[in-house]
């Protein structure tokens, strides 16, 4: 049932309300809006009903109340996913760098710990002479034990030289008679390979050395690396080996003075060469390195070059090149092989053996050399 007001009513109405608006100082921009909102309201108040009434009130209530809780939520939610993702990412990226860092740094301490402090000792028993060389903490050392060769006198003269203890070297080192046979017939290949990148490694290291400081040495000396580095120090190549070849020379004897025929030293060597050209009656070489030990006295190739010449009456070889000598000096070495044996480019897989000629065999212009070794492919 609805009420009807009369018209009196609403003529009182009318005049309350003029008389609010009157009351305030009008200001049309900012308060006539709220005035009349306030007015509305009342007038709403008046006229709903209870059902109206309700849901004016949820329609307020969702619009604002829960408007506000939504975007306070929404900011809230915002605000706490980012200090979270923040969060994360900084813990993600802190603990991976510091993890990444810190296994980084173990690594390398790790592995500089162990390249300082790996420790190498060779030793080469022939003729009653004892040939040591060690690396140790990136220092090397190479020396000859002489008369006494048994495993304590060299054991004994290593640690006069190094200061290592009995025990770190027995560690690294494990003395071996002439009969293992069979365990020293398996590390040949081994051993030469080891000695070959070795060798290589002295050679590089030596050319380097001497092109720093080129200017200061000798006018032969000085052509000679310029046109090693040229190419012209090999003379002209013609169809070059696209896969070079590896040989290994190896000999022992005797050096004698050229200076004083009675002083006379023991001699042995090794020196590794790779194949420039290779024809079926004649090889063109590079010198790759090599060491020579005439007495106590250690030469180093640093680089040289071999011609090989082969008939039905035998093949020989000449080898020339530039060695270095334990104070620094270079040399030159001239070495004449001979062997009754044919080569051709079907070189086998079998060592060949040589006799090395004292007429035309010089080291330094000291030596002459008589000694006979074996050409082998590596």
């Amino acid at each position: 049932m609805r009420m009807r007001l009369p018209v009196s009513t609403l003529f009182l109405f009318s005049i309350l309300l003029f008389g609010m608006i009157g009351s305030h100082p009008i200001n049309f921009s900012s308060q006539t809006e709220s005035v009349l909102k306030i007015s509305s309201n009342y007038l709403i108040s008046a006229f709903a009903e209870d059902g109206e009434d309700e849901t004016d009130d949820e329609t307020k209530d969702n619009t604002g109340d829960g408007t506000k809780n939504k975007i306070t939520d929404k900011t809230t939610n915002e605000t706490t996913d980012k200090i979270k993702d923040k969060t994360k990412d900084n813990t993600d990226d802190g603990s991976e760098d510091n993890t990444d860092d810190k296994t980084k740094d173990n690594t390398d301490d790790k592995t500089k710990d162990n390249t300082d402090s790996e420790t190498e000792i060779e030793v080469e028993v022939k003729n009653d002479k004892a040939k040591v060389k060690i690396s140790l903490d990136g220092d090397e050392y190479r020396f000859v034990v002489t008369n006494d060769v048994s495993e304590s006198a060299i054991i004994d003269a290593i640690m006069a030289k190094t200061g290592l203890t009995e025990d770190e070297i027995r560690a690294t080192w494990d003395f071996q008679t002439e009969s293992d046979s069979d365990k020293g017939n398996s590390q040949t290949s081994e051993q030469i390979l080891k000695h070959e990148n070795k060798a290589k490694e002295t050679a590089d290291a030596t050319i380097l050395q001497l092109q720093q400081k080129i200017d200061q040495l000798e006018g032969r000396l000085q052509d000679l690396l310029n046109k090693f580095e040229t190419g012209a120090y090999f003379g002209t190549v013609t169809n070059a080996d696209t896969a070079p070849d590896s040989y290994s020379v190896s000999f022992d004897g005797s050096a004698t003075s050229i200076d004083d025929n009675s002083l006379v030293s023991d001699v042995n060597g090794n020196i590794y060469l790779e194949s420039i050209t290779t024809g079926t009656d004649s090889f063109k070489l590079r010198v790759t390195g090599g060491e020579i030990l005439v007495g106590d006295t250690f030469y180093d190739f640093v680089f040289g070059k071999a011609r090989l010449s082969s008939s039905d009456d035998g093949t020989s070889m000449i080898i020339l090149g530039q060695i270095m000598d334990d104070q620094g000096d270079v040399h030159t070495l001239r070495l004449a092989l001979n062997t009754t044996t044919a080569l051709t480019s079907d070189f086998g897989s079998e060592s060949v053996p040589f006799e090395i000629d004292p007429s035309n065999s010089k080291i330094a212009k000291q030596w002459t050399l008589d000694a006979s070794g074996d050409f082998s492919l590596v």
